[in-house]
């Protein structure tokens, strides 16, 4: 019997745990905020929210009375054992929800950089505000490759194909044969 009230206080106190609980799952409570009858006998009502169900509440009763050390409850051990049941709001609010919003379709913009100046291409920042895409965006677009490529640089961009063959015309304009059938290559010293 000591052991019985030993526990009655805690008994009290789990019972308003688990009112909280009830709650945050929409259960009805009397005028003084308290359920009629034992928590642990109440019946699963047709609701859009999920209830509890009886072995969850027994489940948070004994996690809870495990959390025991010298007749008080651990630090944060209401949030430890209402994270280990499914939906209770430790666990909903601690998972970070998906955002519903689709991305921003930024293809007229895209097909301004054509249009603007070459200085205003020089950096993202200045590209970002001649065409009116956030920074972060722009950066997250070159870096996806999708849309727009990335060049060296301003002063020295990618070769077309034409350049590419008249530099490998010069290049092959260089080469002599020798008379033993080896390549010799000019040594370009009267080249700048």
């Amino acid at each position: 019997m000591k052991a019985v009230y030993k526990y009655k206080n805690l008994y009290i106190f789990f019972n308003s745990i688990l009112n909280y609980f009830l709650i945050t799952e929409n259960v009805l409570l009397d005028e003084y905020g308290k359920c009629e009858g034992n928590l642990l006998n109440l019946e699963r009502r047709d609701s859009k929210y999920k209830q509890l169900t009886k072995e969850q509440r027994q489940g948070i009763l004994e996690k809870l009375l495990q959390q025991i050390e010298e007749n008080k409850l651990k630090h944060g051990a209401i949030k430890k054992v209402s994270c280990t049941f499914e939906n209770l709001p430790c666990s909903t609010n601690s998972i970070q929800k998906g955002k519903d919003i689709k991305p921003k379709d930024y293809s007229n913009n895209l097909a301004q950089i054509n249009n603007t100046a070459l200085n205003r291409k020089g950096t993202l920042r200045s590209l970002s505000f001649a065409i009116d895409i956030p920074k972060s965006t722009l950066f997250e677009i070159f870096k996806s490759g999708k849309y727009i490529k990335r060049i060296s640089s301003t002063v020295k961009p990618h070769l077309t194909d034409k350049n590419i063959m008249d530099r490998l015309k010069f290049c092959l304009s260089k080469v002599n044969l020798a008379n033993n059938g080896y390549l010799l290559f000019d040594d370009l010293y009267d080249y700048v």
